[in-house]
């Protein structure tokens, strides 16, 4: 399919959120990874753990809910449930866009899509994978997009469905392919293919890092022999017209069966892929028993790193509202759980409420009864004490009135008099008086400070004023008795 104008407004509301949604596994990702698809009414499967201590490997063939139930239940709850999605049920596409941050990347693509696709083309999901930088400090990016149509990719999960299972995500073929060759730098091309459905796929690796997949055959009918053959010679020639394989053999990876003994003119060079698992590698007789596609998937997947688990996200095509759907699911059943938990909390708050509400009444009760009998009883005893108290109060006060009153007539020179003394019950002492001349109100503070009776003296104001015949000075003093918490 080309490249033309307009694209139904929903694919763009669809891939709005292009990548931005990652769907963890079940309960932890060590457990292992099961990668599965479904075929003429069959599902395949293959399991790997991802503790390299134990190698679990396990294939499977499922043709019924039980069988597939029983199989689940003898993998790990934390095991992450992957479908492989052949390249006949989605399209890739590259596109060059400026630099963007990568919360602006998946709006970008999603209008580059806009414009790509045919508006027949329907409601649509798109993923994406960064292509390799080319060249230093470049302004633009790669990227290889995978569209798959909506309605397609609802009946192939709709197949997983009526087997039972939920999967986490579902990953365009490419992905997987594209990890194989980047592992082996000395493979150009591969083929991969099982002889029980007859599905066979071939990749290559573009210049510009984007790959090339293209289906073969699909299916298990007598002449798809020849069909997928003739596919595959059609396949290398269109590789081989690069420039690049002009001077030397074209390597192909073959995990599809028994291995091809190459081209009559050494152009094409066929190998396995030996550095992977015996069982996915397997000849013609064994792999009608077994699964090589899902197997190798689940191999390369199980080795994947951080930043290859960041690819398979924005890869993912799982439908938008199937994410969303189990979004809320999650959120419904946290809030309810939640909601349950508060309500047994604000029961045993109750509850323990209660008690101590009986508790404490019967604890009021006895309080109330003493009181009783302290108020009967007690108030005479309350005067008697707050008599004693005055008196205590008195004794203590009345010698050192009569020291601050022999202190204040040691520390007054002749010549000055006082027209006001104000002692408060803080202890504070103001004076206010007149003096003969303007020398003696500035010789008072040196002379109380000499009395151990008198602290923090300080002249506040000091004036000269006019009266009749004559002048007069006037001040004011203020200081603390000392040692004194107040004069009663």
């Amino acid at each position: 399919m080309s490249f033309l104008n307009g694209i139904n407004a929903s694919v763009m509301q669809m891939s709005r959120h292009l990548g931005s949604v990652v769907l963890p596994g079940r309960n932890g990702r060590d457990a292992g990874i099961l990668v599965c698809r479904a075929s003429d009414g069959q599902v395949f499967g293959a399991y790997q753990s991802l503790c390299r201590e134990s190698c679990d490997r396990r294939s499977f063939i499922w043709s019924s809910p039980e069988q597939v139930q029983a199989s689940l239940e003898q993998l790990p709850q934390g095991c992450r449930i992957v479908a492989l999605l052949p390249k006949s049920h989605y399209l890739t596409r590259t596109l060059e866009t400026p630099a963007v941050s990568p919360e602006e990347t998946a709006s970008m693509l999603a209008l580059e899509a806009e414009a790509a696709l045919p508006a027949e083309f329907g409601e649509a999901e798109i993923s994406y994978r960064l292509l390799p930088a080319q060249g230093d400090g470049s302004l633009t990016c790669k990227y290889e997009l995978y569209i798959a149509r909506s309605d397609e990719l609802k009946r192939y999960l709709s197949c997983l469905a009526d087997f039972g299972i939920q999967i986490d995500q579902i990953l365009p073929s490419a992905l997987v392919w594209g990890r194989v060759l980047d592992l082996d730098e000395a493979l150009d091309m591969m083929v991969v293919g099982s002889e029980r459905d007859g599905l066979r796929e071939a990749a290559s690796t573009q210049p510009d890092g984007s790959l090339s997949v293209r289906t073969l055959s699909e299916s298990a009918n007598e002449n798809s022999s020849g069909t997928s053959n003739q596919a595959l010679t059609e396949f290398i020639r269109s590789s081989m017209a690069r420039d690049n394989f002009q001077e030397k053999a074209l390597a192909v990876g073959w995990v599809d069966g028994q291995v091809p003994t190459g081209s009559s003119d050494g152009k094409v060079m066929f190998r396995t892929l030996d550095y992977l698992p015996q069982e996915i590698h397997q000849d013609a007789p064994a792999s009608k028993g077994g699964e090589n596609i899902v197997s190798l998937a689940a191999e390369v997947l199980s080795q994947a790193g951080d930043s290859y688990d960041s690819s398979l996200s924005r890869a993912n095509l799982l439908p938008r509202q199937l994410l969303h759907g189990r979004s809320w699911k999650a959120v419904l059943q946290k809030t309810i759980t939640g909601a349950a938990a508060m309500l047994m909390g604000l029961l045993i708050v109750f509850i323990a409420l209660r008690v101590l509400t009986v508790r404490y009444k019967s604890l009021a009760g006895e309080l109330s009864a003493k009181t009783a009998i302290i108020e009967a009883e007690g108030e005479a005893i309350g005067w008697r004490i707050e008599q004693i108290k005055s008196l205590n109060a008195a004794i203590s006060t009345q010698g050192r009135f009569v020291d601050l009153i022999a202190g204040l007539y040691e520390a007054t020179p002749e010549g000055v008099t006082y027209s006001s003394v104000d002692f408060s019950n803080t202890g504070d002492i103001r004076l206010q008086g007149q003096a003969k001349s303007m020398a003696l109100p500035f010789l008072l503070p040196q002379r109380f400070e000499a009395q151990k009776c008198f602290e923090n003296v300080s002249l506040r104001d000091a004036g000269q004023v006019k009266r009749t015949g004559g002048s007069i000075a006037e001040f004011r003093l203020e200081a603390r008795q000392a040692g004194s918490g107040g004069v009663r």
